[in-house]
C-alpha cells in the first residue's frame, strides 16, 4: 500500500521548489524568475560591515541582476533543509571574472502565498576581498561533496576570470557586455524621459548604488550655466588623447574628417555630447561656436571632465553643459581628437555610446543603457517617498521608523498616496 502523503509534506516540496526556482532566477538572470518567488516586500539581511538589507523584490533581483552582469557571478546550493515552514540553505557563490568564492548560508521565511518575504545571509568566513577563497577554516569541502572548482563556460572550460566567456545566461552577458559592441544610440522613451526629468542624481546614484553601481557620478564636473541646471539625454562620446605637434594644427583641425568637427554635424536631438577630457585643465576642449551649432541641431547638452573655452559666449547659451572649468587656450595645445562613439572615461565614469546622462545642480550621474527604465521608475517611487518623508520631518516628525520607513509608516504613505489618487481621479 503505498505511503499516504502529510500535508506538511506537499508544504515542504513546495518551499524547496520555490528557493530553488530563486537560485534559478538568479544564475538565469530571470526578472519574471525572481517576480515569480519573491513578495513584494521581500527583504534581503546581510552581516555587518556589508550593503543592506536590501528592501523589495525590485531591489533584490536588481542586487542579483547586477553581480551577474560585472561579476559573472554563478550560485549552488549545497545542502537545504526544510521543516515546511522555514528553509535553510547551504550555498556557494563564484565570481567568475574576478575569481572569487564565497561560501555561506540562508534562512529563508514566506508569506502565506508561499512567495520569499525575508532573507536572512550568514558567511561562512569574515569577508576578506583579499581572499579569493571566503569559506569555513579547513574544513573539508572537496570530501564532503561541495563545489571547488568554478563552473564551466560554454566551451567546456573552467571561467575563472575570462571576460567573453560568462558563467550567466547569454541574454545577461549580452546586456551587460553591449558596449563592446555597436552602440545603441535609439532616442529615450517619451515615458522614461518624463520620468527621468522629476528625480535628482543624488536618487539616481541610490539606485545605481543598490544595483551594485558605485561609481556612476562624475567627480569634478560642475554645472556652468546655471539657467539650464537640467540635462537628459543620450550619450555620443568624443575621445582625446595628448596632442603631437605634428598632427595637431590648425590645418588638420579645419578638415571635415576631424571628429570634434565631425561631430558637431552629426549630433542628433536628445543626445548629450560627453568629452573624455583627461581632466586636463590646461586648455578647452569645445568653444562656443561648435558648441551653438550642436545646440541648433537639438542636441540635449555637453559634457566633459575637462575644460571649455569662450567661457562668456558658452555660458550665455540656452543649454545645460557642464565641465571641470574653462580655459582660453585651443584643445590643440593638449589635447589630439581621436575617435568618437566609443566607450571613454569622463570623469572617473566609464561613458559607452547610448547610456543616460542626466546632470543637475550636483553634477553629472551615467546610467547604463541597458538600466535606464528599471532606475529611472524606482528612483520616480523614492522620490515620492522621500517628498512625503521630508514632509513629515518639516512637520516636526522624528527620523526613526520614517527614514527609512517601518511597516506602520509605510502602510501610513500607502493610504496617503491612495488618496491622493482617488482625488485625482485616477
Amino acid at each position: 500500500m503505498p505511503e499516504r502523503r502529510s500535508s506538511d509534506d506537499d508544504r515542504r516540496e513546495t518551499l524547496e521548489r520555490v528557493v530553488r526556482a530563486y537560485f534559478d532566477a538568479c544564475n538565469e538572470s530571470s526578472v519574471d524568475g525572481f517576480n515569480a518567488v519573491l513578495a513584494n516586500d521581500a527583504i534581503h539581511y546581510f552581516p555587518p560591515g556589508t550593503e543592506g538589507p536590501y528592501r523589495g523584490k525590485e531591489a533584490i533581483a536588481a542586487l542579483w541582476l547586477g553581480f551577474a552582469q560585472e561579476k559573472g557571478s554563478s550560485w549552488t546550493i549545497d545542502r537545504l533543509l526544510s521543516d515546511g515552514n522555514e528553509v535553510v540553505v547551504e550555498w556557494s557563490h563564484f565570481k567568475s571574472r574576478v575569481g572569487e568564492l564565497i561560501r555561506g548560508a540562508e534562512w529563508y521565511q514566506f508569506d502565506r502565498d508561499g512567495k520569499i518575504v525575508e532573507i536572512r545571509a550568514y558567511y561562512a568566513s569574515p569577508r576578506d576581498p583579499k581572499l579569493a577563497r571566503n569559506e569555513l577554516d579547513q574544513f573539508p569541502y572537496a570530501q564532503r561533496g561541495y563545489p571547488v572548482d568554478f563552473p564551466k563556460n560554454r566551451h567546456g572550460r573552467h571561467d575563472t576570470g575570462s571576460r567573453d566567456t560568462p558563467a550567466v545566461s547569454d541574454e545577461a552577458n549580452a546586456k551587460a557586455m553591449a558596449w563592446r559592441r555597436e552602440p545603441s544610440v535609439e532616442p529615450l522613451s517619451d515615458e522614461i524621459r518624463a520620468l527621468l526629468s522629476n528625480v535628482s542624481t543624488a536618487t539616481i546614484t541610490t539606485q545605481l548604488f543598490k544595483r551594485g553601481l558605485r561609481s556612476r557620478f562624475m567627480q569634478g564636473v560642475r554645472p556652468r550655466n546655471p539657467d539650464r541646471l537640467r540635462l537628459i539625454g543620450v550619450a555620443r562620446t568624443l575621445r582625446y588623447i595628448p596632442m603631437r605637434e605634428d598632427l595637431d594644427t590648425l590645418e588638420s583641425w579645419a578638415t571635415r574628417e576631424n571628429p570634434q568637427r565631425r561631430m558637431a554635424e552629426e549630433i542628433c536631438p536628445g543626445e548629450v555630447l560627453v568629452i573624455d577630457g583627461r581632466g586636463e585643465l590646461g586648455c578647452g576642449t569645445m568653444g562656443s561656436i561648435l558648441a551653438a551649432r550642436m545646440m541648433v541641431r537639438g542636441a540635449a547638452g555637453m559634457v566633459t571632465d575637462g575644460a571649455y573655452r569662450d567661457g562668456l559666449e558658452i555660458g550665455r547659451l540656452e543649454w545645460p553643459i557642464y565641465s571641470r572649468g574653462m580655459n582660453a587656450n585651443t584643445n590643440l595645445v593638449r589635447h589630439h581628437v581621436e575617435d568618437a562613439d566609443i566607450p571613454i572615461g569622463c570623469g572617473g565614469v566609464l561613458v559607452c555610446p547610448g547610456d543616460v546622462v542626466v546632470g543637475d545642480a550636483d553634477g553629472v550621474v551615467v546610467i547604463p543603457r541597458h538600466l535606464a527604465e528599471d532606475v529611472a521608475e524606482a528612483a520616480a517611487r523614492q522620490e515620492k517617498e522621500e517628498a512625503y518623508i521630508q514632509e513629515q520631518v518639516l512637520s516636526g516628525a522624528s527620523i526613526v521608523g520614517l527614514y527609512p520607513m517601518n511597516a506602520e509608516n509605510r502602510e501610513r504613505y500607502r493610504v496617503r498616496q491612495e488618496q491622493a489618487s482617488v482625488e485625482q481621479g485616477e
